[in-house]
């Protein structure tokens, strides 16, 4: 069981990047807005690094969207987070969108450069789509490049057969981590390529230590949880309305009896916090991005302590 713990990732420090900035105006208090008719969207304004929908029962002008944002009943809504800074707010279906040539090499997609000023063993990407694969560099100003990894998305979950490898359609991985990076302050430079003529798109980039918490035992799991609405009328015709799905984890955890207090400690600290779970290599499915709750732990005997708990996914 590894953990990466992000580090708060902010504008400054994305030093170069392809992405395109939002299509929606910037917000002026000279415009009128407009609440959108039925189950339409209303109109949009970013402010900040953020897309607001006006939301009020009249057309309104000066009103500024944080401002309608807090008021009661609210005027403005937070709608998502603009293009550019999407990827970088922790929430996986808030996604960063690009086609654009890459500054750097020869692609299309996704590319940006980030230096965070501290050491970082792991870069996690959640929420991926139309992404065929992902490189990350770590250049080091003295010593260059001192990490250089690309591995294809195209999952191989299944391909077991001749006819499987020519016939099953291309599937793509929507997770994915590197978590070997070296001990360097250094800045990174990560690229995205676009599968085909769609745009690359990113819900998450985590960013930032990898540490040990133990070894997974056989029999943890896990499960997909649905958000699907299914409703049944008078008629007994079942509607659905389709929502979104997340993993969920259950995890049972050995480790040396000297260090079980030291792992117990690490993972109170990070109680309530939204990290990066990977309780094997050997799963896409135990790679989650959430928090964990119902911590608790056995001293099984001298040599070997153990501890479970339950991982919520977050969307």
């Amino acid at each position: 069981m590894r953990i990466l713990v992000p580090l708060n990732t902010l504008a400054e420090h994305i030093k170069r990047s392809n992405v395109p900035d939002d299509e929606v105006a910037v917000y002026d208090p000279a415009a009128t807005y407009t609440r959108g008719q039925g189950d339409a969207i209303g109109d949009l304004a970013v402010e900040g690094d953020t897309v607001y929908e006006y939301v009020g029962l009249e057309p309104v002008s000066g009103l500024a969207p944080s401002e309608g944002e807090r008021q009661v009943p609210k005027q403005w809504i937070v709608h998502r987070t603009t293009n550019p800074t999407a990827m970088w707010n922790g929430i996986i279906g808030d996604a960063t969108k690009s086609a654009a040539p890459w500054f750097e090499g020869e692609g299309r997609g996704i590319q940006f450069e980030i230096e965070l000023g501290r050491r970082a063993g792991g870069v996690a990407f959640f929420g991926l789509r139309n992404v065929d694969s992902i490189r990350v560099e770590m250049i080091d100003p003295r010593e260059g490049v001192v990490f250089d990894e690309t591995r294809s998305m195209r999952s191989r979950r299944g391909i077991n057969s001749y006819w499987s490898w020519f016939f099953e359609p291309i599937e793509r991985r929507v997770d994915a981590i590197f978590d070997k990076l070296p001990p360097y302050a250094a800045k990174l430079r990560i690229s995205l390529q676009a599968a085909g003529d769609q745009a690359a798109e990113c819900g998450a980039c985590l960013i930032g230590p990898v540490r040990q918490y133990g070894f997974i035992e056989w029999k943890s799991g896990g499960k997909v949880l649905s958000f699907t609405e299914a409703t049944r009328t008078r008629g007994g015709r079942l509607e659905l309305r389709r929502g979104e799905s997340v993993k969920a984890g259950s995890f049972r955890v050995s480790m040396r009896g000297d260090e079980s207090d030291a792992i117990i400690k690490r993972l109170t600290d990070i109680e309530g916090l939204r990290v990066v779970f990977m309780g094997t290599d050997m799963y896409e499915t135990a790679l989650i991005y959430g928090i964990y709750e119902g911590l608790t732990f056995v001293y099984e005997n001298k040599a070997f302590h153990n501890y479970s708990m339950e991982v919520l996914g977050l969307t």
